[in-house]
């Protein structure tokens, strides 16, 4: 009984030092595909800000698919991380990283938007990522909707936090 006991101290006290330590980063999508077909110019050779659609990775590993007006929560492992936004759901993007040194405990946020260049029927998309502070984060998405968990990949899924709306800040 007493081995039992030592155990299940043990254990519990190993899983609440894993959650302590364990760090939360909040990807979100601002925008609307309408406004953003709307704000279009069609012009050549200059880029344009547009909506966002398309994976993130955390180094080589895809993490999940985000699209504008939603927002995903993981946890992640402390250490240096190279996140990316890319428009292909195959491999991430070498012109949309985040190089991020995560510390243990902290709340993170990474905004998602993207740019187009080109004309309308030559046009290449690229990602633009952002770390953002928390009340900049909370001001633009506050509204967003959760992804659904299906959007996560499924190496990821362990790891994503289920929450119906976007994370406060702490005060």
């Amino acid at each position: 009984m007493r081995r039992l006991m030592a155990f299940s101290i043990l254990f519990l006290s190993s899983v609440m030092l894993s959650h302590a330590q364990a760090s939360t980063i909040t990807f979100y999508a601002p925008g609307s595909m309408w406004k953003g077909l709307g704000a279009q110019e069609i012009t050549v050779g200059t880029y344009n800000r547009v909506t966002f659609a398309g994976s993130v990775f955390d180094g080589d590993e895809r993490m999940g698919w985000l699209r504008h007006g939603h927002f995903v929560s993981f946890q992640v492992t402390p250490g240096h991380h190279i996140f990316s936004a890319s428009y292909s759901s195959k491999h991430p993007a070498n012109n949309a990283t985040l190089p991020l040194d995560v510390e243990a405990g902290k709340n993170y946020f990474v905004g998602l938007r993207g740019k187009r260049y080109g004309a309308l029927f030559v046009a290449y998309f690229a990602g633009i990522i952002e770390e953002k502070s928390c009340s900049e984060a909370f001001s633009e998405a506050s509204g967003f909707e959760a992804a659904p968990s299906k959007w996560a990949a499924k190496e990821w899924r362990a790891k994503l936090i289920n929450q119906p709306y976007f994370p406060k800040c702490d005060l």
